[in-house]
């Protein structure tokens, strides 16, 4: 909790005060994450005819928005081990449009 208090800039009292624990606040970047995730599913779905061209807009949009980082975040703060990063490349090029891969 020290490391997040540091990154975040706030004294580990203020972390404290808003989640007990480290189990809490994985919690929290978990259910933010989903919460976002299925928003972006969602109006991929609205956006598009085909289930695919949804599916590959979804996660278009995902990667562009950081998909990950909030995972990465829970691993700084010791809850995944640590080892969860952004997208990488190859992860952005699995995202692309199948139509563009011809």
């Amino acid at each position: 909790m020290e490391d997040v208090a540091r990154r975040a800039r706030v004294g580990v009292g203020t972390v404290y005060r808003r989640f007990p624990s480290k189990d809490v606040l994985v919690r929290r970047i978990a259910e933010e994450e989903t919460s976002r995730l299925t928003d972006q599913a969602r109006a991929a779905l609205g956006q598009e005819d085909e289930p695919w061209s949804a599916l590959s807009r979804f996660l278009r949009t995902s990667v562009a928005s950081g998909a990950g980082a909030a995972a990465a975040a829970a691993g700084a703060a010791g809850g995944c081990g640590g080892g969860a990063r952004p997208a990488g490349p190859r992860a952005r090029a699995a995202a692309a449009d199948p139509a563009d891969r011809g």
